[in-house]
């Protein structure tokens, strides 16, 4: 709440009051949908004996499965389809049995599991999945602010397999207020205990893990779902995307969450340097830091709603370039960008900041200023043509799937069974 009035007035402030309206009436229906949503699980206990039998149905179709449960933090249908679902997704196909928890009912109010793929459930009775007596692997990730220690620990103990997959730097950036005292304390406990699995996804937290234990520590950075990436379907844009196509201008390319990662002074310059490119930047505005500079006079770079994930390829596939246009700092150095991958997934030329997890890859060219990333952003256009580039790009794809992770996972898994 005070979050809410904190931005609020910068925005009266430095946008006026329509965007407060705005701003106003989509926190409005946020807690509005919040209510609903607690007044649904309520209500369906009623059909507790369904979800009971629905439950005992899927088990008795997958007596030889393991099965992992994945504590979801946000619902599978969020336009953002981020590393756990994915993992999730992954893990499915290769024959365990994946429940998705997500604390709200998700298509699944009267059934209580909803099947999203073969093998793959998403559900909101956590409860009836924990009574099972079978071995369970239990998977949460480091900015999960709703489950406790003592929660996971209790899982241990009655002889499941927690993962604990540290994301992003635990950072105000990331989770938009400050830290609680009591996330961090939850973070290094588990970073010692080790009964617990621990996953990185950057060398940074990596090196950050080891400070804390000496086993049951691995680096699993993020990847892409190459089928998904690879589709070009046809689809109707937006009448703002579609604009900017028929302006027949290059199109230099990027998505994702626009915060205070983003270099916008970089932006700034490559829209001026580079007048007859045009620059989209596609996503959620995820905090204020867009509010601070003025765009008003550049005609070229459009910051555009976000898209549905299953839209997304087909927008990123107008690209001509993608790029990813980060501030280098403590929460960018300890980042392994999806979209990476997912670009290389594409066959784009990708432009990047000097950033540490970036530098891996021998696609990416890599820009150490302003100046070197408008040159950059010039060679790749030039790359077309290149197939020994896109080449190595499409074995650096191939080495980066959500299926390489899963069959990584599974593996560790193994290891503890």
């Amino acid at each position: 709440m005070l979050l809410f009035f904190k931005h609020s007035t910068n925005i009266i402030r430095e946008q006026g009051f329509k965007q407060f309206l705005r701003r106003f009436f989509k926190y409005f229906f946020f807690l509005l949908k919040l209510f609903s949503n607690q007044i649904l699980i309520s209500l369906s206990k009623i059909f507790s004996n369904t979800h009971k039998e629905k439950l005992k149905k899927i088990l008795s179709k997958s007596e030889d499965k393991l099965i992992i449960i994945v504590l979801g933090t946000h619902s599978w249908f969020y336009p953002m389809f981020q590393r756990p679902p994915q993992l999730a997704k992954a893990l499915s196909k290769k024959n365990c049995l994946v429940f998705y928890n997500y604390k709200f009912p998700t298509k699944n109010f009267f059934t209580g599991f909803y099947e999203v793929l073969a093998n793959c459930y998403i559900t909101f009775r956590l409860d009836l999945v924990l009574e099972l007596e079978r071995k369970k692997i239990f998977y949460t990730v480091s900015y999960d602010t709703s489950t406790s220690f003592d929660f996971v620990s209790k899982l241990i103990d009655k002889g499941n397999i927690v993962i604990y997959d540290y994301l992003d730097e635990i950072h105000p950036d990331i989770n938009q207020i400050e830290i609680d005292i009591n996330k961090i304390e939850k973070h290094n406990k588990i970073l010692k205990d080790e009964r617990f699995i621990v996953l990185a996804t950057a060398e940074k937290l990596y090196g950050e893990v080891e400070k804390f234990r000496q086993n049951k520590k691995y680096l699993i950075p993020n990847a892409a779902d190459l089928e998904h990436f690879s589709q070009k379907r046809n689809i109707q844009f937006t009448s703002e995307f579609t604009f900017i196509l028929n302006k027949n201008k290059p199109i230099i390319g990027y998505y994702g969450t626009i915060a205070k990662w983003i270099d916008f002074e970089l932006l700034i310059y490559l829209a001026k340097q580079r007048k007859e490119y045009e620059f989209v930047m596609i996503g959620l505005i995820g905090d204020n830091s867009i509010y601070d500079y003025d765009f008003s006079q550049i005609k070229n770079l459009t910051f555009h709603q976000p898209v549905n994930y299953q839209d997304l390829p087909s927008y990123a596939n107008k690209f001509d370039i993608c790029i990813i246009p980060f501030r280098k700092y403590s929460v960018t150095e300890a980042t392994s960008p999806i979209k990476l991958f997912e670009y290389m997934a594409m066959s784009k030329p990708i432009v990047s900041t000097d950033l540490t997890e970036c530098k891996k890859y021998e696609s990416v060219l890599i820009a150490e200023s302003f100046e070197e990333f408008a040159e950059m952003v010039d060679y790749g256009l030039k790359l077309k043509s290149d197939d020994i580039y896109f080449k190595k790009m499409k074995n650096e794809a191939k080495e980066n799937s959500w299926n390489m992770r899963a069959e990584r996972i599974l593996e560790i898994i193994s290891g503890e069974i």
